[in-house]
């Protein structure tokens, strides 16, 4: 198991994760979002992300996809580990930086099956403040040349832009640098204290 880390400023999101440039370059098994969406490469590895909004055209729950919990809006990223050595196998996805109060319980986060054969999650939990998020991956089932399930959040708060990192087993944790950024629920507060000026366009894809 992947050790989690913590230390990371307020605000930002940090995931755990393995992604790639190669084979799976060119495959995007998420539902088309029109509030938000996007994707992310770093190196041999891949995060592709979606907003879905439940009151404004929610093409998740379209495609007869569930999200845990409840909340206006669904947060979805997946993993794809493309490339590198054979033994890189993923071991957590880490969300850190979730605003209190923009999730209020542990059924708020979970998983979904893709229907293209990603791979599951082990456990999916938030910390006792419900300000971070985990999926954790064990055993080197997420290897190269797969990819993960859907990985899921709900909450009522919209989506403000933050970092992540990437971490494996056989290497240690890879920082997301300037630029890497996923969506991650934000509260209003934080919002007009400047998080508008991070929101930007809707699609970026």
């Amino acid at each position: 198991m992947g050790k989690l880390n913590w230390g990371v400023p307020a605000g930002l999101i940090t995931i755990a994760v393995l992604l790639t440039a190669g084979a799976y370059a060119g495959l995007e098994v998420l539902p088309e979002s029109t509030h938000y969406q996007g994707s992310q490469i770093q190196g041999n590895y891949r995060i592709d992300f979606a907003v879905y909004d439940t009151q404004g055209g929610n093409e998740f729950a379209a495609q007869g996809f569930v999200a845990p919990g409840e909340g206006r809006y669904t947060y979805v990223y997946q993993l794809f580990n493309i490339s590198g050595a054979a033994n890189f196998g993923i071991e957590y996805f880490q969300i850190s930086g979730i605003s209190q109060g923009a999730v209020s319980n542990q059924s708020q986060i979970g998983s979904a099956d893709d229907l293209a054969g990603g791979i599951a999650a082990e456990d999916a939990y938030f910390d006792a403040s419900l300000t971070k998020g985990a999926w954790e991956f064990e055993n080197g089932t997420l290897i190269v040349g797969k990819h993960s399930a859907f990985l899921v959040i709900s909450s009522n708060n919209d989506w403000a832009a933050g970092g992540y990192t990437i971490d494996r087993s056989s290497e240690f944790p890879v920082p997301g640098g300037d630029g890497n950024e996923v969506p991650e629920p934000m509260t209003l507060l934080l919002l007009g204290m400047g998080g508008f000026g991070l929101l930007g366009s809707r699609r970026s894809r």
